[in-house]
């Protein structure tokens, strides 16, 4: 399994996220799904995402926002929808983490998905392909989620979606830049034959 994994404080933090993102992550136009609730302040890194990305109209399908959350309700409808509307695609998941004291303020990119809801000892089904997990408290009690502080939440939030709208507008940029050189090719080849 690879993973990568960059403090918040750290000033490059949003270039390694989206560095980590080139490496494990592409897909022509994103499937993207934001977990999370706005009820929980600890637990809403994911939709804060969802919505930060949805207002930047990016190409990439978004699924999970402030107004239309994916809680644990949702999770297995989601996943089926996805599974059905995007069969060949790789998935994106987002979501916040609990973790040891000295990892808050972590941002992890791993090549694997993730199971919502572990920190609030919930057993719902595997979901994603790739994930993008804030961790936000240390392990502990459930309640302690709801005490983190919306500074670090936002400060989390902005850093991934910022991070992930660079890593889609690089790609996009770099398949435009060799649809270009395709058809360049394609040109030079029919002037070859006219000699």
């Amino acid at each position: 399994m690879e993973q990568y994994s960059f403090n918040i404080f750290n000033k490059f933090a949003e270039n390694g996220i989206f560095s980590s993102l080139n490496n494990l992550y592409f897909q022509k136009t994103p499937v993207i799904i934001c977990v999370g609730t706005d009820g929980v302040m600890g637990d809403s890194v994911g939709p804060l995402v969802g919505s930060m990305l949805k207002e930047k109209n990016l190409p990439a399908f978004i699924y999970g926002e402030l107004f239309n959350p994916i809680t644990a309700r949702e999770i297995e409808s989601v996943k089926e929808f996805v599974k059905k509307t995007h069969p060949d695609s790789k998935v994106l998941v987002i979501d916040s983490a609990v973790g040891e004291q000295e990892e808050v303020g972590a941002i992890k990119i791993c090549d694997s998905g993730i199971k919502p809801g572990l920190g609030a000892k919930k057993d719902l089904p595997f979901l994603g392909d790739v994930s993008v997990m804030a961790v936000v408290e240390k392990k502990g009690k459930v309640e302690n989620l709801k005490n983190v502080r919306l500074r670090l939440v936002y400060k989390m939030a902005m850093l991934i979606s910022s991070a992930i709208e660079k890593h889609i507008l690089y790609n996009l940029k770099k398949d435009e830049g060799f649809k270009s050189l395709t058809k360049l090719s394609k040109g030079f080849k029919k002037v070859g034959n006219l000699g």
